[in-house]
């Protein structure tokens, strides 16, 4: 028998989903953190193909492994902006728990190809709104410019500083930079 970590609340920000299997442990090897407990729910899981992979890596390593995320489907997707230009080319989550908990019912379940369908599209738009998000403003990108040309002008001033000082050390005169400014030292 399996004992599986359930997320219990949904996140809007992300792809995360309330029932999700998060984590999955052998049931008599688990070592659940009072914080995991309290946050997520934790659910005796059936899954025999999983449970025999993990009873074999089990034997073979003596280490008791803790499978993340077992469930989850990525797919490589490409998406493009209202103007047809591409924006992003990665992998996007389809499902984090093909198999899941379903809180209502208070039993395990697997999500059929339209509801895992509808959570790909929840996410390819998320992706979407957090690219549109980092998209630089006219502003952002003047500011960037700026920073620039006062790096640049700061980078400057500091070769400058350091050849008068050089300059002062031929005469014999000791200088010392202190906050940007060349001082005489006695």
């Amino acid at each position: 028998m399996l004992e599986a970590l359930i997320r219990t609340k949904n996140s809007p920000r992300s792809d995360k989903r309330r029932g999700d299997v998060i984590c999955v442990k052998l049931k008599e090897l688990n070592d659940w953190g009072a914080m995991e407990r309290r946050v997520h729910m934790v659910v005796d899981w059936e899954d025999a193909e999983l449970e025999s992979s993990m009873r074999g890596e089990l034997s073979k390593t003596g280490v008791a492994t803790t499978v993340i995320t077992p469930y989850k489907n990525e797919t490589p997707c490409f998406l493009y902006d209202d103007d047809g230009s591409k924006i992003f080319s990665g992998t996007i989550t389809k499902t984090r728990s093909e198999k899941y908990f379903d809180m209502d019912l208070g039993v395990p379940s697997e999500k059929s190809e339209n509801q895992v369908s509808q959570e790909f599209e929840e996410n390819k738009i998320f992706v979407k709104d957090e690219i549109v998000k980092e998209k630089p403003t006219a502003q952002h990108e003047q500011f960037v410019i700026d920073s620039a040309l006062q790096e640049e002008a700061a980078t400057a001033y500091s070769e400058y500083l350091h050849r008068m000082q050089a300059d002062l050390a031929k005469y014999g005169i000791p200088t010392q930079i202190i906050d940007g400014k060349l001082v005489r030292r006695s």
